[in-house]
């Protein structure tokens, strides 16, 4: 009886282990678009001069994540960013560096961070005197 009770709390470990983990998804190179900016779909824009358009993250490999991002201002401009990852507890860290540079077109800062929440991914950007909040979802072909 002792044996049983054991064995059925590894195995639910174990089923939750499989069926649970939120990151899943993401180590099977799920894209993940930019759904909404604070609350409001994109287009987005701070005001007049500037729009994001749209952007995504994808993990490539089992080393190398990818952000993406269309913007439009004077001209419409895009950029794809490649950086090793890691996974740690329900948040996607993206590290850019070595290459990072704020002279090139790419995200804003050297590392960025990805908190799960349900099926998608958000990064709180802080800018005085507010912040942005992005939200990616998992983009579905069916």
């Amino acid at each position: 009886m002792r044996y049983m009770h054991t064995a059925l709390i590894i195995l639910s470990a174990t089923a939750v282990g499989f069926c649970g983990d939120p990151l899943g998804p993401l180590l099977r190179g799920t894209r993940y678009d930019l759904r909404s900016i604070n609350g409001r779909s994109l287009p987005w824009s701070t005001g007049p001069g500037f729009q994001i358009l749209e952007g995504w993250i994808k993990v490539d490999n089992d080393s190398i994540a990818e952000r993406y991002e269309k913007t439009a201002s004077v001209v419409i401009a895009d950029w794809t960013k490649p950086g090793r990852y890691t996974l740690r507890d329900r948040v996607l860290i993206i590290d850019y560096r070595p290459g990072w540079c704020t002279c090139a077109p790419g995200p804003s800062y050297p590392v960025d961070t990805f908190y799960v929440s349900g099926n998608g991914l958000v990064r709180r950007e802080l800018y005085s005197p507010d912040s942005i909040v992005r939200y990616y979802a998992p983009n579905s072909f069916f």
